[in-house]
């Protein structure tokens, strides 16, 4: 799956929507249970049954209007999915891409 993920970037995308639903099969919310108005949008009372949401607000809200978007949450929860196209660690300083 790496391999996959840092062939094709798009993916990453594609593997955080599938990551949600495998979240929604587990027992935990996907972003339409959380929004319990159904206005779009998570607000603080709504993600009070998450506590990690509640703990990561600041960072989750990235574009702090005090509610988390669906992007905003797709991104929190696909977060662990990142992989980086190559390992910036084995460059030189300054050299560029290969």
């Amino acid at each position: 799956m790496k391999i996959l993920l840092s062939m094709f970037p798009g993916c990453v995308v594609l593997a955080a929507l599938l990551s949600v639903s495998v979240v929604a099969n587990s027992g935990l919310f996907v972003f339409e249970d959380l929004d319990e108005n159904t206005d779009g949008w998570i607000d603080r009372s709504e993600a009070m049954v998450r506590h990690d949401l509640i703990k990561n607000w600041k960072i989750i809200d990235s574009d702090n209007d005090g509610v988390i978007g669906d992007l905003e949450y797709l991104r929190y929860e696909g977060r662990e999915l990142y992989v980086p196209p190559y390992d910036s660690q084995d460059l030189d300083p300054g050299a560029g891409p290969i």
